[in-house]
């Protein structure tokens, strides 16, 4: 479920994602999905996960706003490229 606005309404996403990846964070190996929450409308929602050190990583976003899909993508990756793990 992802929380939206102010008023706390929560939408359902499917339990597939439309798109998975295989990625890399911090030097693992990592998996992103997308998807739309819920599926065919919504907000367009990015969740990365990693394990590291036998721990796991969750990061995400999303956006409400249509058309915004690349730019999040973007933004998303470039953080992504920026996480580095320490012993």
């Amino acid at each position: 479920m992802v929380r939206v606005g102010p008023e706390e309404r929560y939408l359902r996403c499917p339990v597939e994602p439309d798109r998975t990846e295989s990625i890399s964070i911090g030097h693992e190996r990592a998996i992103l999905d997308e998807m739309y929450c819920p599926k065919g409308g919504g907000p367009f929602v990015l969740t990365a996960f990693v394990i590291h050190s036998g721990q796991a990583h969750v990061f995400f976003t999303h956006t409400n706003a249509a058309g915004n899909e690349a730019p999040t993508r973007s933004w998303f990756g470039s953080l992504l490229e920026e996480i580095s793990f320490t012993e």
